[in-house]
């Protein structure tokens, strides 16, 4: 009988030992989501796009996957960076026929898919370091010799990933020799780590000190993060310009717009909301 009752002692310890667990791993994960909500609404806010008030926007590309919106903002400017090409380089072309040099890097390819008299490429990985002979960064971009006069460069990026840390090596001088450019930032699941989310927030608070978010896009072949309770594309299509010699005011539209089209077109577009939301969510943050 004794033997009996301890056993149920030990078995109603053991029951109460993994409650414990469950109930400590409940508040962790409620904590973290927290924090991750609270650290991803300041991205939101970060990005929020706004209208520009001088310039029209334009699609430059092609239909689907490969082409971006922009503002048609190309008069000063002589030469672009495409970084990350792969197969489908209808940005370059579509650059091309404007007049435009394209510097073209991605370190995949032997040679661009199409071979123009104003194409220049470089079998080149852009890194957040310089190896010999292997990687490149931003900044060596900008310093090469018939770029290093330019303050009015256009740029387009998918590096699958690696933008993150390229940027966040990149200075803040650099960066402002951007006149326009178009990002496709990768991984936005990984924003619920703390070290990969505060990355994230350093590179657009550096960013935003010199260029405007005007234009996002979800693309659809990965689907959506959720990041403390807040559905965001997994890939994002976010286009900046530099803020001087503009105006911008706060849209009231639903995203993605009329110039916008499914990477996929055999899937929707991914539904962005209005980011009215966000401002709402700050407000009553500080007011607490």
């Amino acid at each position: 009988m004794v033997r009996e009752r301890d056993e149920l002692y030990r078995q109603l310890d053991e029951l109460t030992r993994r409650l414990q667990i469950s109930q400590d791993a409940a508040l962790l994960y409620n904590a973290q989501s927290e924090a991750t909500r609270l650290r991803f609404i300041e991205f939101l806010r970060l990005i929020r796009p706004l209208d520009i008030d001088d310039k029209s926007k334009i699609r430059v590309g092609g239909p689907h996957d490969g082409g971006y919106v922009m503002i048609d903002d190309f008069e000063q400017v002589t030469t672009a960076l495409s970084i990350g090409i792969g197969h489908e380089i209808s940005w370059d072309k579509d650059m091309s026929r404007r007049g435009l040099c394209i510097f073209q890097f991605d370190h995949t390819l032997e040679a661009p898919p199409v071979l123009q008299p104003r194409f220049r490429f470089f079998k080149k990985k852009v890194g957040p370091v310089s190896k010999v002979n292997s990687e490149i960064t931003l900044a060596d971009i900008l310093e090469l010799e018939e770029l290093r006069d330019d303050r009015n460069l256009i740029m387009k990026m998918d590096i699958e990933g690696d933008e993150w840390a390229v940027l966040d090596a990149t200075s803040e001088y650099s960066i402002r020799r951007l006149r326009q450019f178009v990002i496709e930032f990768h991984d936005m699941h990984k924003f619920a780590s703390p070290e990969w989310g505060d990355r994230a927030l350093r590179v657009f608070t550096k960013i935003t000190h010199t260029h405007q978010v005007i234009h996002v896009h979800g693309n659809n072949h990965n689907g959506f993060a959720v990041l403390g309770g807040i559905p965001f594309p997994a890939v994002a299509e976010l286009t900046l310009v530099r803020k001087d010699h503009h105006t911008f005011s706060i849209p009231h539209r639903c995203w993605p717009t009329e110039l916008d089209a499914p990477n996929q077109p055999t899937l929707a577009d991914l539904s962005m909301g209005t980011f009215e939301f966000v401002e709402t969510v700050c407000s009553r943050l500080v007011d607490d």
